[in-house]
């Protein structure tokens, strides 16, 4: 089974916590709690789920560097795949 994980969101209203607009802008489910980004809470629960097989990220262009980047140093134990949305960067 493969889990979803819609990412592609641009945290406009969270602007003061993402930094959007900026070089420093960070996509939300990589913003840190307690020194983790918010999504591996979920992705350490889903890991544990014997039926899925594959975790799957959906992100824009803002978030692709940023998020592959925290793909190749996050341990996995199942398999892990990013797709990047071709859309337009909104007003910022």
């Amino acid at each position: 089974m493969d889990v979803l994980m819609l990412c592609s969101g641009y945290g406009k209203r969270l602007k003061n916590l993402t930094g959007f607009g900026t070089k420093n802008y960070t996509p939300k489910g990589l913003l840190e709690v307690r020194g983790t980004p918010c999504i591996e809470y979920c992705i350490r629960n889903v890991e544990q789920i014997q039926e899925v097989d594959r975790v799957i990220y959906v992100t824009n262009n803002e978030g692709e560097k940023k998020y592959s980047r925290w793909l190749r140093e996050l341990p996995k134990v199942k398999e892990h795949k990013l797709i990047v949305e071709p859309i337009s960067t909104p007003d910022k």
